[in-house]
């Protein structure tokens, strides 16, 4: 005999997951775990996609040390501006800035576990090297790779490099990075 049913029928939690409630909350005041109710979500058809992160604009697997840099910050960034969220300036400013220098420098961003402290980032990993023909956007896809360069163009920026130094306001500026869904 099996255990008494703890949780609703999937119309009463596909209900209560749209009128906004956490899955923490739902298990709370059906007396059971969030795993079972994401599982029961789950067998309705009720889970959400896996919602992309700045992971997915890499190709690499980036080790947990490696995560805070600001090399890092700068793909939160493009992801949020994907997502159609908006940056505060001092984001904007920092996002611009470094898209525009790897554009006037003519490098890409790599990346390995092991590679020292350099100009890219202070913690090592990430590192800049310079672009190649083949290279689609602004990282380099290690070889062997399937990894395909995210539905983001990008743009020459239309600021002036005197802009950038000046430290003028660059969110206003025509973006350069376009982001499609």
């Amino acid at each position: 005999m099996s255990a008494p049913r703890k949780l609703p029928d999937k119309t009463v939690l596909r209900q209560l997951r749209s009128q906004g409630m956490r899955l923490k909350d739902i298990a709370a005041q059906y007396e059971t775990t969030e795993a079972a109710v994401w599982n029961a979500l789950d067998r309705a058809g009720f889970t959400p996609m896996r919602q992309e992160t700045y992971r997915d604009l890499m190709p690499w697997e980036i080790d947990p040390k490696h995560r805070s840099t600001a090399i890092t910050q700068r793909f939160r960034s493009m992801m949020r501006l994907k997502r159609g969220l908006k940056l505060n300036p001092t984001e904007q400013h920092l996002l611009d800035t470094w898209l525009l220098a790897i554009q006037q420098a003519n490098v890409v961003v790599a990346y390995h576990v092991d590679a020292p402290p350099n100009d890219a980032s202070r913690l090592g990993g990430f590192f800049y090297t310079e672009r190649y023909p083949e290279d689609e956007w602004i990282v380099r896809v290690p070889e062997g790779s399937d990894w395909k360069p995210p539905a983001t163009g990008w743009e020459p920026p239309s600021f002036r490099e005197s802009d950038v130094e000046d430290g003028a306001d660059l969110a206003s500026s025509q973006r350069h990075l376009v982001v499609s869904g």
